[in-house]
């Protein structure tokens, strides 16, 4: 996930060759190119130069991001570890409530 690797907050919990590590299993993927440009832990954290090098390179290989008209809205909506993770999830309502709007 690019974010995760933009704002390297995982560095709190794993060393940075770790994190390449990880992150290696995805090759020529923005986060993955985003470490190997930025290349320790001092330059990675919110490097905007860096990032947009890297999507430069993407383009470069015939990779473009659609961009948002004037007139729309993008939204981005993460659920995945909020409908796994014990932690999240009330038990006290099915998951047959939740799925449809029953609660």
């Amino acid at each position: 996930r690019i974010g995760d690797a933009f704002v390297t907050w995982y560095l709190q919990y794993w060393p940075w060759q770790q994190l390449v590590h990880v992150y290696s299993a995805y090759p020529n993927t923005v986060a993955n190119l985003y470490l190997a440009e930025t290349g320790h832990p001092k330059y990675a954290n919110r490097n905007i130069t860096a990032l947009l090098k890297v999507l430069d390179h993407k383009a470069e290989q015939g990779v473009h991001f659609r961009k948002a008209r004037k007139n729309e809205l993008v939204v981005h909506i993460r659920m995945g570890d909020v409908l796994t993770h014990p932690e999240y999830i009330d038990t006290s309502v099915s998951m047959r409530d939740l799925w449809n709007a029953n609660e």
